[in-house]
């Protein structure tokens, strides 16, 4: 692997032979994704359709979302793919490598989350940390306790710095409450450039973990995570 990058390649394998691998390149240093050279940028993908009503980016200045622009190949490949469709998706990162046979949005969801965080989008770049340490097929409860684990992380950061931390989380349920509105509107902007529903489900796995995030914040259900750190407290 080239230095200074983190490269994550996502294969999936289905029953009929057809195999396609996507490779995504990220920056170490600022865990932006290295974009691919693209001839054609689809109308999609423009700013202004199917805006996300929290995006504070002026489409004036920005005709593309840039997640979007950097969802193209994933979109286009998957176009007429049906989400339970049972698929081996092979995860090779550069330390690792993860292998799950399951529907084809499980793994397309743990891909689309790596593009959203890392595309520059001002809401979801905050995830960021969360793609440097990826965990491909993460349930509800892996994001919640690797969300929390990282504002916390955070906080602690902000402090050294000066800053003042937020030890309760209460800014960490606003964040998600934010992810929820983009996720909805990036899913209206798929459903006009979809024919089946592959993509469009893997975004609603991505949009129920955020739901569940803010979810157990909001009403401080942290018992089955408290338990764990028994041995602390």
């Amino acid at each position: 692997m080239a230095k200074n990058v983190i490269t994550f390649q996502y294969i999936f394998k289905f029953d009929n032979g057809t195999e396609r691998q996507f490779v995504i390149t990220i920056d170490e240093l600022t865990l932006n994704i290295i974009p691919t050279q693209k001839d054609e940028i689809p109308e999609w993908t423009n700013l202004s359709f199917c805006q996300c009503p929290n995006c504070p980016v002026d489409p004036n200045y920005n005709k593309h979302c840039q997640v979007a622009v950097n969802m193209v190949d994933l979109i286009e490949f998957f176009y007429n793919f049906v989400s339970i469709e049972d698929v081996e998706t092979i995860v090779n990162t550069d330390e690792r490598t993860y292998v799950k046979r399951a529907s084809l949005q499980s793994g397309l969801s743990s891909l689309m989350g790596i593009i959203m965080a890392t595309s520059g989008c001002p809401i979801l770049d905050r995830l960021k940390p969360m793609v440097r340490f990826h965990l491909p097929f993460a349930s509800s409860l892996d994001t919640a306790y690797r969300a929390m684990s990282m504002y916390l992380m955070a906080q602690f950061f902000i402090e050294k710095r000066g800053g003042e931390p937020d030890w309760n989380l209460k800014n960490l349920s606003k964040l998600y409450g934010e992810i929820e509105i983009v996720n909805k509107a990036f899913a209206r902007r798929l459903k006009e450039n979809t024919k089946e529903d592959a993509s469009v489900n893997a975004l609603v796995i991505l949009h129920s973990f955020a739901s569940y995030v803010k979810f157990i914040l909001d009403r401080k259900l942290l018992s089955e995570i408290e338990v764990l750190f028994e041995d602390y407290t």
